[in-house]
C-alpha cells in the first residue's frame, strides 16, 4: 500500500465510523473524503484527524516511541493493521495514556479503571481500543457498547471470493473472543479490489488492499490483544 501517504491511510480507516457519528468532529467527513480524493489541502485533514478524541493519541504515543511524527506512514499502520512500531511502546505508557488523555474523553474515574485494569501483553493496535476501551467506556453515549458494536468496528479481514462475496476473519464471542471465519457479501468498488484480493473491512465496508505482509501483522497483533484479554478475563 505503499501509493497511500500515512493521511489518506488514517482518512480512509476514519471516515465511515464519522459518518456514523461515532467518532471525530462532524466537521471532518467532508475534509476526509475530499483529501481520499483530491490528496489537497492535508493541513486541513491532519487538523480533523486530531480532533478524533480515540484516535489521535494512540499515534502520538507511537510517533513518540519510534521517533516519528503522528501522520507518518508506519505509524499510521502500526495502529490500525499492525507492525513492528507497536514493539517499542509497552504497556507501562499505555496506562499512563489512558491516564493522561482519556480522563477528560471519559471520565477520570473510567480512565483509572481503564488503565488499571490493562491485561498484559496487550499491544497499542486499534484491537485494543475495541477490546478494552469499548467493553468499559461509554464514550459519552456516542458509541452503542455491545459485542455487534466491537466486530463491527475491529479491522476484519478477508479475501475476495466472486463479485461481492468475501470470506472474512471477524471477531467473535463464545465465553471468550476468538476469530471466525464466515463467508458474505461486502459492497467494494470494482475498480478497487479483484478477485483474490485481500482487504480490510471496517464497519461493514472494504477499505483498502492488503499485501500480504499485512494481512500476517494483522492476524498475529489482532490475536494477541485478543489472547490478552481473554488470559485476564479468567
Amino acid at each position: 500500500m505503499s501509493e497511500l501517504d500515512g493521511v489518506e491511510l488514517c482518512c480512509r480507516f476514519s471516515l465511515v465510523p464519522n459518518k456514523l457519528g461515532y467518532c471525530g468532529p462532524e466537521s471532518a467527513k467532508e475534509v476526509l473524503l475530499n483529501y481520499i480524493n483530491s490528496k489537497k489541502n492535508v493541513q486541513t485533514a491532519k487538523e480533523q484527524l486530531k480532533r478524533f478524541e480515540g484516535l489521535y493519541p494512540y499515534l502520538e504515543l507511537i510517533a513518540e516511541k519510534n521517533n516519528r511524527e503522528p501522520f507518518d506512514y508506519k505509524v499510521i499502520e502500526a495502529y490500525w493493521l499492525g507492525n513492528s512500531f507497536l514493539e517499542n511502546v509497552t504497556e507501562k505508557d499505555l496506562k499512563k495514556l489512558i491516564l493522561k488523555k482519556f480522563s477528560s474523553y471519559l471520565t477520570k474515574s473510567i480512565a483509572e479503571k481503564l488503565s488499571a485494569t490493562v491485561p498484559d501483553g496487550v499491544n497499542v493496535h486499534h484491537s485494543f481500543h475495541v477490546l478494552h476501551i469499548l467493553k468499559i467506556a461509554s464514550l459519552k453515549g456516542r458509541v452503542p457498547i455491545n459485542f455487534n458494536t466491537q466486530r463491527s468496528c475491529i479491522i476484519s479481514w478477508g479475501r475476495i471470493i466472486s463479485d461481492n462475496t468475501i470470506d472474512i476473519r471477524q471477531l467473535d464471542f463464545k465465553e471468550k473472543y476468538f476469530i471466525s471465519e464466515v463467508r458474505r457479501e461486502i459492497n467494494y468498488r470494482p475498480d478497487s479490489f479483484k478477485k483474490n484480493d485481500y482487504l480490510t473491512i471496517h464497519w461493514n465496508n472494504a477499505v483498502i488492499k492488503l499485501s500480504k505482509k499485512q494481512v500476517k501483522n494483522l492476524k498475529k497483533y489482532t490475536n494477541e490483544n485478543i489472547n490478552a484479554i481473554n488470559s485476564s478475563m479468567r
